[in-house]
């Protein structure tokens, strides 16, 4: 019995088409904030529905309401950044990473970590 319902759920899935699986991936903003003595690692990869997406990224490292950097990247599907700033020991630090894709803004994603 098992092996007709693995067999089952494998002709399923088989018969699906492709823009069906596809649909299944959603946008993957992924930002990391660490720190090095005074310096602030900063990175982001972001991972469209697919590779025909252009992406714009921005990515901004925040003390407060003060911007300390901020960096630009695009692409198509994929975007990964990785720079780094200056930093205070003891102070607490915002990455927010904003995306458009094909020029529609999505909802900013954040890191907070305290150097």
């Amino acid at each position: 019995m098992k092996k007709v319902a693995v067999f089952l759920v494998i002709v399923l899935i088989m018969s699906m088409p492709m823009s069906a699986i596809a649909a299944t991936r959603s946008l993957s903003v992924n930002p990391d904030l660490t720190f090095s003595g005074t310096t602030a690692k900063c990175t982001t990869t972001v991972l469209g529905n697919d590779m025909s997406e252009y992406l714009v990224v921005t990515m901004k490292l925040m003390y407060g309401t003060s911007c300390v950097a901020s960096w630009n990247g695009s692409g198509y599907g994929y975007v990964y950044m990785d720079k780094t700033a200056n930093a205070v020991k003891g102070r607490t630090y915002e990455l927010v990473v904003e995306v458009t894709v094909n020029g529609v803004a999505k909802e900013p994603v954040s890191v907070t970590k305290t150097c």
